[in-house]
């Protein structure tokens, strides 16, 4: 008989919830579609909880690459600007509100980064992970590659 391996517990990892920042789309072309309502709600709450904390970034979803990029704290400019943002009909650019990472993870010399991963959704590609980190693309050696 085999005697059972004593391990350490493992840690239990936080729910995924409060991992990443909550986060709420607006559509200007399609306010019914926003969800503005659970925002004001997050927003609210976490007020209560701590004002000073309580701060939020803005993006468009179009790929700006920084430009038009809004972080702010108060719950009217934030909305104003959502409300009066101009939309072309069915083209129009979603906006990203999330809440702002006060403490962000850095790297040593507190340096930012970016962990991204791709994962081909097509039966036609080997299900294997691609990440990418501070921009430099990962690349698996060649014996890893999928196909012939």
């Amino acid at each position: 008989q085999r005697a059972a391996l004593a391990l350490p517990a493992m840690p239990v990892a936080p729910p995924l919830a409060d991992f990443l920042p909550r986060t709420f789309l607006f559509f200007p072309a399609r306010p019914e579609l926003s969800e503005r309502a659970a925002f004001v709600a997050e927003f609210e709450r976490r007020a209560a909880e701590d004002a000073a904390s309580n701060v939020w970034i803005l993006k468009p979803s179009d790929g700006g690459k920084g430009a038009r990029i809004l972080v702010m704290a108060e719950l009217d400019p934030i909305l104003a600007h959502l409300d009066g943002l101009p939309f072309a009909g069915k083209g129009s650019v979603a906006w990203v509100v999330s809440e702002y990472i006060t403490a962000p993870l850095l790297l040593p010399g507190r340096r930012q980064f970016d962990v991204r991963a791709r994962a081909p959704l097509s039966p036609d590609f080997c299900p294997m992970l691609a990440t990418s980190v501070s921009h430099r693309p990962f690349r698996l050696p060649r014996r890893f590659a999928c196909g012939p």
